[in-house]
């Protein structure tokens, strides 16, 4: 078998064994876990979906998925939403997305983060769903 094959059936185990992430879709059809969190193979994934229904951009909501493992930040990736591609992309490529990554949750929180210029409302929103997010990883690890 294959490297990349293996290392699917594994993940494929981890979700079975714990019991898998129950998926729901809300009134746009997005993609997100039902309960807003999910813990996989000692990775607490938190949805924003929910959470941050009301915290908009410029044309909508602009909901994150951030994974923590031992208590640092690992990833923050950026949900189905209604930006502009382009405008949108900037955030993306910004300290926004990358200055957290390797940092401790409380570490993560404390971060100033600036709006990107020419993507402003896309960017605080992105902002205001990225600490309500990390908020919630705080309350799960105490």
């Amino acid at each position: 078998m294959k490297k990349p094959v293996q290392s699917l059936v594994a993940i494929l185990a981890a979700v079975v064994v714990t019991g898998g992430i129950s998926l729901a879709y809300n009134k746009a059809n997005l993609p997100r876990i039902a309960d807003s969190e999910a813990t996989v193979a000692d990775t607490l994934v938190i949805n924003t979906t929910a959470m941050g229904k009301d915290i908009e951009g410029f044309k909508g909501a602009t909901p994150l998925e951030i994974k923590v493992a031992g208590g640092k930040v690992v990833a923050i990736k950026a949900l189905p939403n209604k930006e502009t591609p382009g405008y949108f992309r900037m955030v993306q490529e910004s300290d926004i997305f990358t200055k957290p990554i390797g940092l401790s949750v409380n570490d993560a929180l404390k971060l100033e983060l600036d709006a990107v210029s020419g993507a402003t409302y896309s960017s605080k929103a992105v902002i205001k769903n990225l600490r309500l997010g990390l908020a919630a990883a705080a309350e799960k690890e105490k």
